[in-house]
């Protein structure tokens, strides 16, 4: 049986249009682990907990863990910043990743290189090409 902190965590990213595939994605986190809290299996463990307040800067952790929140009236100003804050976030995520791809593929195609100098060192120009 699902607890109530996982409920609101259910209700928080339901709120925000995200299914629990893509509210783990978005976290960075395996979408079979959502599965199992929102099914009552297992519990959020810490990390999961600053990694969720670290990207969703609008989850309130008083409101998740108590059900209280602290502001009692929000005129919807603050929902407007964080979706844009989340916006943006997305975005910087994706450069991150972007960038990772571009130094992977920097570091191998350096490997090829110094392979291929290597090879064209050892092997005689003779047999390369009957190759």
């Amino acid at each position: 049986m699902k607890n109530a902190i996982v409920s609101r965590i259910e209700e928080y990213f339901v709120k925000k249009r995200y299914n629990a595939a893509s509210f783990a994605k978005e976290i960075g986190i395996g979408k079979q682990t959502v599965y199992d809290w929102l099914k009552g299996r297992t519990d959020p463990q810490l990390e999961h907990f600053n990694i969720m307040f670290k990207t969703f800067k609008d989850l309130d952790p008083n409101w998740v863990f108590t059900g209280e929140t602290k502001n009692k009236e929000d005129n919807g100003s603050s929902q407007l910043a964080a979706d844009s804050q989340t916006t943006y976030n997305k975005r910087c995520k994706n450069c991150e990743r972007l960038e990772l791809d571009k130094n992977g593929l920097y570091d191998t195609i350096r490997r090829l290189q110094a392979d291929l100098e290597k090879y064209e060192k050892y092997v005689p120009k003779e047999k390369r090409n009957a190759s």
